[in-house]
């Protein structure tokens, strides 16, 4: 199989469509580091009609690197550990309806996630992304200046616990802003479900700029939005771009596949003062 890929934009800063191409045939080495970069380079790119079994599904995640374990109980129910089910009968599927970065409470988020959507909604039911490499390329310099060198403090919170009892709350700090390895673009890495606090602040100071950030990283411009079809695949480089799962479908029924793939430690972004 070819490892071009054909990606048509969708938006101006984020999202791409793959025409031509057919993930249930085996993905090489190269095909699969072509789709790395494709999703470096998008932010989330997409394939329509892919007629995936549950094995394929985790065969393409599997090229583009190690797969991470489901980690709560509630995704459990596809017939692999890899395979996360996000439903409105589990009542995941409303978890995501608000904008976020998939597990920064981690030490080593999800570096690419990719959804398989099983059943859409009837009506509604579009997921957006955010660039946050966008996102921080927009902010002024002085804001700019006022986060190089500067961490934040990430965790689970108690609501959390309803889906997985045994999950830590002690958390993690990662960089306020991170460059992504391939691209070597900077990207804000907060977001307001698991950023709890900038380190190095007094929580008033930390509050006002991380409400600030939270706002501007999520503007329109740096977003593009998704409608689902049945068997439609997403794959997105999760550390440098956050989503929403809109729920605006009432009590139609919506189930999508997910896998995630191993995260890599978030490397802190060259400071000014350093010339990136």
């Amino acid at each position: 199989m070819s490892a071009t890929l054909n990606c048509r934009p969708i938006a101006g800063h984020i999202g791409a469509v793959v025409e031509d191409f057919d993930l249930t045939q085996p993905l090489g080495p190269d095909t699969g580091q072509a789709i790395r970069e494709a999703v470096a380079t998008h932010g989330v790119i997409f394939f329509r009609e892919q007629n995936l079994d549950v094995e394929q599904h985790v065969a393409v995640a599997e090229a583009l690197g190690p797969l991470r374990d489901k980690t709560l109980a509630a995704e459990k129910a596809a017939g692999r550990a890899q395979v996360g089910v996000i439903s409105t009968g589990n009542g995941l599927a409303y978890e995501a309806a608000t904008w976020h970065t998939d597990s920064t409470s981690e030490e080593l988020p999800p570096s690419f996630c990719v959804l398989h959507m099983q059943q859409p909604a009837a009506v509604g039911g579009d997921t957006m992304w955010a660039s946050q490499a966008a996102a921080y390329e927009a902010l002024s310099p002085s804001i700019k200046d006022l986060l190089d060198g500067k961490t934040a403090h990430h965790g689970y919170s108690a609501k959390h616990l309803v889906f997985n009892p045994h999950l830590s709350l002690t958390g993690i700090d990662h960089p306020v802003v991170v460059e992504q390895p391939i691209t070597g673009r900077k990207a804000l890495f907060v977001n307001k479900v698991f950023t709890q606090q900038i380190n190095g602040l007094s929580f008033v100071e930390s509050d006002n700029l991380l409400r600030l950030l939270f706002e501007h990283s999520v503007q329109p411009q740096f977003t593009c939005r998704w409608s689902w079809t049945k068997n439609d695949v997403a794959i997105w480089n999760n550390p440098y771009v956050q989503h929403f799962a809109i729920h605006d479908y009432g009590t139609s029924s919506r189930k999508i596949h997910r896998v995630e793939v191993e995260g890599t430690p978030m490397v802190m972004a060259k400071t000014s003062q350093q010339g990136a």
